[in-house]
């Protein structure tokens, strides 16, 4: 199998199921875009909330209101909590944008790509850099900026970004792959 198939494989996503991500904050920022493209599953909510949400046969709560609910946690469509509202430019998101790409070719994800370093640069960029978020769910006109910027949003994020709009044969994924340091190794030869 060649890592390309591999990656194809293990982004295969069914939009029929729930999806329920434990880290959702830098998600939250940077795939509102696929977000609005994803038909979501409320079964856990109108099972009776989160405390329910892992129980084999949840008990149903007649008296929650599904709507008010995600209302009040200030919650994104397809997300049934947010476990830490803060974004510290992590790569994830772009990352797996870029692996969906190699993979597919599809190009919209480009534009995604695009929009997503957007609207970051437009949340985190200060005079000397990009600083971390800390509650992207903050509905306040301006984001609260922490004075922080982590080793990653240069060594991976931005790399990843950089690479996401690279000639697809510059680190091919049938001949490299990448540490969880965002770092290319090369395959051996077979």
């Amino acid at each position: 199998m060649s890592n390309s198939e591999f990656y194809m494989q293990e982004a295969a996503i069914s939009t029929e199921e729930s999806i329920h991500l434990s880290s959702t904050s830098i998600l939250h920022i940077c795939l509102l875009y696929l977000a609005e493209k994803l038909p979501v599953e409320r079964v856990a909510l109108e099972a009776g909330g989160l405390e329910n949400a892992n129980r084999l046969e949840p008990e149903p709560n007649p008296n929650l209101n599904v709507d008010t609910f995600i209302r009040d946690h200030r919650l994104s469509k397809g997300f049934t909590e947010i476990s830490d509202t803060a974004y510290n430019l992590r790569p994830e998101a772009i990352e797996s944008i870029f692996t969906l790409y190699r993979v597919s070719g599809r190009e919209d994800l480009l534009d995604a790509a695009w929009d997503m370093f957007q609207a970051m640069q437009s949340a985190t960029q200060t005079k000397n850099g990009n600083a971390a978020i800390g509650d992207v769910t903050d509905e306040g006109s301006e984001m609260t900026l922490k004075d922080s910027m982590d080793s990653m949003w240069m060594s991976q994020t931005l790399k990843y970004f950089s690479l996401m709009f690279s000639p697809p044969n510059l680190i091919s994924l049938d001949e490299f792959v990448f540490n969880a340091g965002a770092h290319p190794l090369k395959r051996p030869n077979e």
